[in-house]
Order: structure tokens, then C-alpha cells, then sequence
């Protein structure tokens, strides 16, 4: 009986503390955002670009052109060198 009723604690213990860890959020992780030209091509935001949002991808990509060169540099793109 003494026996039985030790193992009954023990496995008792064990779950209980294996169901007080924190929960393993691996699978949640938000997916990276999305390089500032897509992001600015890219007008309701779905990831993915339309034939619309491509026609009118010279005028979001002017909105970039922070000296208003004609030209997209890394800086203003906000890439690494």
C-alpha cells in the first residue's frame, strides 16, 4: 500500500510540474516584414503584389526617393551595405 501510494505521489508530482512549464510558442512566430519596397508597392498589405499595385508601383516607389534623385540608394531602402 505504502509503495502504491508513493508511486501515485511521485507520478502526481511529475505531471504536475511537466504542466507548469511554459508552453513551447515555436510554431507562433511572426513571419520577418517585408523589404521597404514591397511594403511600399504592396497598397492592402497582403504580401503580395497585384496587377493594380504594379501599375502603380513607379508612384509608391517616388515616395521612397527621399533626396528626389531619381535613384533608391540602400539608406533610403534602409538596407545593410
Amino acid at each position: 500500500m505504502k509503495t502504491k501510494t508513493i508511486t501515485c505521489l511521485l507520478t502526481l508530482a511529475a505531471a504536475l510540474s511537466a504542466s507548469a512549464q511554459k508552453p513551447d510558442h515555436r510554431g507562433e512566430r511572426r513571419p520577418p516584414p517585408p523589404p521597404p519596397i514591397l511594403a511600399a508597392i504592396d497598397a492592402d498589405h497582403d504580401g503580395t503584389l497585384s496587377a493594380k499595385e504594379i501599375e502603380a508601383a513607379s508612384e509608391a516607389l517616388a515616395k521612397l526617393d527621399k533626396n528626389g534623385d531619381g535613384a533608391l540608394t540602400a539608406d533610403e531602402l534602409h538596407l545593410p551595405p
